[in-house]
Order: C-alpha cells, then sequence, then structure tokens
C-alpha cells in the first residue's frame, strides 16, 4: 500500500515511470541525450509557474538521463518544502497517498 505523505522519511522523489517518460520530457523540451534530473526538475517548476528555484538536491550528476539505466522510472529528489509547494498547488493533504504528487505532475504535463 502507498506511503501516505505523513508517512513518508527524508528519501522523496518524483517518479517519471519509463512507458512514459520520452514524452514527459518532450513535452517539457528535455533532451534525454543533454539533460540531467535536475534540468527535468527546473522544467517542471517552470511549467508550474513556480517562481521560486528548485533546491538542486543532486550536485554533481555524472550522467545525463539518456545514460542513466533506471530499472522502472526516474526520481526525482525533491525536499519537504517542495513537498509542501506540490500539496498546496494539488489541493493535497498529509493523509493523501505520496505518489499523488507524481501523478498529477505526469498527468498535467503529458495531457498539455
Amino acid at each position: 500500500m502507498p506511503k501516505k505523505i505523513s508517512e513518508m522519511g527524508a528519501h522523496k522523489d518524483i517518479r517519471i515511470p519509463l512507458e512514459v517518460s520520452n514524452r514527459f520530457f518532450e513535452n517539457l523540451n528535455i533532451d534525454p541525450e543533454t539533460s540531467y534530473l535536475m534540468d527535468v526538475k527546473k522544467a517542471i517548476f517552470k511549467f508550474y509557474d513556480i517562481k521560486e528555484e528548485p533546491v538542486m538536491t543532486i550536485m554533481r550528476a555524472t550522467k545525463t538521463l539518456a545514460q542513466q539505466k533506471p530499472n522502472n522510472a526516474y526520481g526525482i529528489p525533491i525536499t519537504n518544502g517542495e513537498v509542501k509547494l506540490f500539496m498546496e498547488r494539488f489541493g493535497l493533504l498529509e493523509e493523501d497517498e505520496f505518489t499523488a504528487i507524481s501523478k498529477r505532475i505526469i498527468q498535467s504535463v503529458i495531457n498539455i
């Protein structure tokens, strides 16, 4: 059973499943050959017109998106403050499933 937002520990990610990742990246004008996870995070903030700069949760990325080989999804680390931003934007509560954040982001970007 998915964890609630209130149950999440320190490790939190926006998860982009592999089966939708190419379309997701394309809709955000992200080139997997030259872009990194933090580029995707910046593009998500820009997509939602969030004025705050995202926290660079990965400082020294060495692999582009194309060079990474995730098993089932790309994981973009987000901070507690960023979780709160998305909760407010989506009208989510602490008792909602944490996966609701990723699902809403993916649906919004893919359905543009």
